[in-house]
């Protein structure tokens, strides 16, 4: 008899397995600043033209610390990179741990109707036998956008850094790869006595003034795409 209600303890919650389709909505967000022909002003060491692209998954930030022991918080607030949505349980990966959470599964479930996380169980699936037997109570989360670095993501900018007597000193650089780790850069001058517009691949800046604090300037027109 015992044997009997164990075995139909197991079907109940084997029945509970929910499916997650992965998650494969990939959103590309291009950031394009300032707008042209405004007055900006930037301090030193700011970039005073940024282009980027940004490989974006819908997904959550956990607003909070948490654990997957509700008893352990030891995991930091973060956005999730996302695995796969299903219509109860989704799919996360957990990119922020702790040094010492090499051991701990990182792949982990999410229930969306009581706002908690769970491992999955041993065949990699979210189910209801894994929730009851560990779960991280409920979370606090709210809607995110995952930033995928794992995907090409390059970004142009041009960095104000300073000036001395009528020159001015620019940065430009590029970044692209993995987790933007490929750099290019040059260092640019430019005498403002010979002229207040200077250009560089394809952009052209109107400076309205200058010191080793800040710049005032307008953009008519960006780098060359």
């Amino acid at each position: 008899m015992r044997f009997l209600h164990a075995a139909l303890f197991g079907s109940i919650f084997v029945t509970g397995c929910a499916g997650v389709a992965p998650t494969k909505n990939i959103t590309t967000k291009t950031i394009d600043k300032p707008s042209l022909n405004s007055i900006q002003r930037e301090e030193l060491g700011n970039a005073l033209i940024e282009y980027s692209t940004l490989k974006t998954q819908k997904s959550m930030r956990v607003m909070e610390q948490w654990g997957m022991n509700s008893r352990n918080k030891d995991l930091p607030s973060q956005t999730l990179r996302p695995i796969g949505i299903g219509e109860k349980f989704s799919m996360f990966y957990i990119d922020q741990v702790p040094t010492d959470y090499a051991e701990q599964p990182r792949r982990i479930c999410y229930d969306s109707q009581d706002g908690v996380f769970f491992y999955t169980n041993r065949f990699g699936v979210c189910d209801l036998i894994a929730k009851f037997l560990i779960n991280s109570g409920p979370v606090k989360v709210e809607a995110a956008d995952y930033i995928d670095f794992g995907l090409p993501q390059p970004k142009t900018e041009l960095i104000y850094l300073g000036k001395n007597g009528t020159t001015i000193k620019l940065l430009y650089r590029e970044k692209s790869g993995e987790q933007l780790m490929n750099v290019l850069e040059q260092e640019i001058q430019y005498n403002l006595s010979e002229g207040n517009i200077i250009g560089f691949k394809g952009a052209r800046l109107e400076i309205l003034s200058s010191s080793n604090r800040d710049i005032e300037y307008k953009v008519l027109s960006k780098f060359n795409k």
